[in-house]
């Protein structure tokens, strides 16, 4: 039995468009797929907290609301997930201190037709 880890995964939308990103293929878990954002969740913090870190840190947005919607046992190799899915609503880019510009991540995300 592999242990269990908290996982938070994050629906972001725009319109009929969903942010989803390609893991990298040298991840342990789910090499190369397709996937919605999200990550572990830090000792201490809620879910909730987890999934405004989230956002920040590999995403570059702020989300106004965010609204549980399901859990799911993911068992891989390595760890075994439970990830509970939230949708974010009504996000907009991070700006630096003061409001001055926006941070782009360089990263690469794909959009899917929902």
């Amino acid at each position: 039995m592999n242990r269990r880890v908290d996982i938070v995964a994050l629906i972001v939308s725009e319109g009929d468009r969903v942010l989803v990103e390609r893991r990298r293929p040298d991840r342990r878990i789910d090499p190369g797929k397709v996937t919605i954002p999200g990550g572990h969740v830090e000792e201490g913090e809620t879910f909730e907290e987890a999934c405004g870190r989230e956002l920040r840190e590999e995403l570059g947005l702020e989300c106004a609301r965010i609204r549980y919607l399901t859990t799911y046992l993911h068992e891989t190799p390595v760890e075994d997930q439970v990830i509970r899915y939230y949708v974010c609503e009504d996000w907009k880019p991070r700006t630096r201190r003061g409001g001055r510009g926006v941070l782009h991540q360089q990263k690469r995300f794909q959009e899917a037709r929902l």
